[in-house]
């Protein structure tokens, strides 16, 4: 990827208060303007590698990772001074996000710094149309329930906008709206971020939606990265069994719409269950003894593309 980076993001381990790994050895870079989208089934990670970069993680989980933010001479570290400034996040379930006893004009007011309370109402009314809301001045005065969930999930767009932020995690931010309504806020959240100029780091499980929005893909799996690379790289040529399988399953389902849901064989596992060695090895039909007893190691090649696989190259 060329231009520059504006965040390393190293994940050692986070684990449950009794021990067992959520996430380990991840190791993420992100570009200036660019889109990271992070994909995988439900229960891979996705959204606990966004709230450890937010430093959201809850109080009984134990973590060991770290963060280098740098822009324009900046160097910043922490995820408490990155948080709400450099780095802001929209939520995955807009009728949840939001506060039900206080207006959506005096939560967003709470993102924005350094002005009085005049000038916080216009700055916060103008992003409010910026995202497309018509009558901003009535949302500003509404609370939650009194909108849409689509209208909802567009405030908390302006929320994470709002602050001028590097960079902005979207977390699933379409998976709980209509299919039109969540095209319209795919499009709206593609367009700020490249008018804005910012880094977006997005994540969802719809390889439909990540082929349209991505410069580069991260694939998880069992709480770590299977694969890595461009969105060339990863779509046509994906070198990971789980990623192989993700793609053929993407495009089985184009093909045929209307036909039976193809699927892979097996569950994901839990962070109870999970299997020793690479942790998609008894979905894989490419396993060997050596899968079963070690995680493997990243391999990249000279164009970046990374993947953790023992036996990627007998398949290729």
């Amino acid at each position: 990827m060329s231009g520059n980076r504006i965040l390393k993001i190293r994940i050692n381990s986070v684990k449950t208060a009794d021990g067992y790994h959520i996430l380990r050895d991840i190791d993420l870079d992100l570009f200036e303007k660019e889109t990271l989208c992070i994909i995988g089934e439900s229960g891979s990670g996705k959204s606990l590698t966004g709230y450890c970069i937010m430093g959201l993680l809850p109080p009984n989980i134990t973590a060991d990772f770290n963060l280098t933010f740098s822009k324009e001479n900046e160097i910043l570290n922490s995820p408490e001074k990155l948080r709400g400034r450099k780095i802001t996040m929209i939520f995955q379930e807009p009728m949840t996000a939001l506060n039900p006893l206080f207006t959506i004009g005096e939560q967003l007011s709470e993102s924005v710094r350094g002005l009085n309370r005049a000038e916080t109402k216009r700055r916060v009314i103008e992003t409010l149309k910026d995202v497309g809301i018509k009558n901003a001045e009535k949302v500003f005065h509404s609370y939650p329930h009194q909108l849409s969930g689509g209208m909802r999930q567009r405030a908390l767009i302006a929320m994470a906008f709002l602050p001028d932020p590097s960079v902005v995690i979207a977390d699933e931010p379409t998976t709980a709206l209509d299919v039109t309504v969540a095209s319209g806020i795919l499009s709206l959240i593609n367009n700020l971020k490249k008018t804005k100029g910012i880094s977006l780091i997005f994540i969802s499980h719809d390889l439909n939606i990540v082929e349209k929005m991505a410069d580069r893909i991260v694939v998880m799996y069992g709480g770590t990265v299977m694969e890595a690379g461009s969105i060339n790289d990863i779509l046509g040529k994906p070198l990971h069994p789980y990623t192989i399988a993700i793609k053929r399953l993407f495009d089985e389902r184009k093909a045929n719409n209307k036909g039976h849901l193809p699927e892979i064989r097996g569950f994901v596992p839990s962070v109870r269950d999970m299997p020793k060695g690479c942790p998609f090895n008894p979905r894989c039909e490419f396993a060997t003894e050596i899968c079963r007893k070690e995680l493997p190691p990243v391999t990249e090649d000279a164009n970046h593309h990374t993947v953790r696989c023992f036996n990627y190259k007998s398949f290729l």
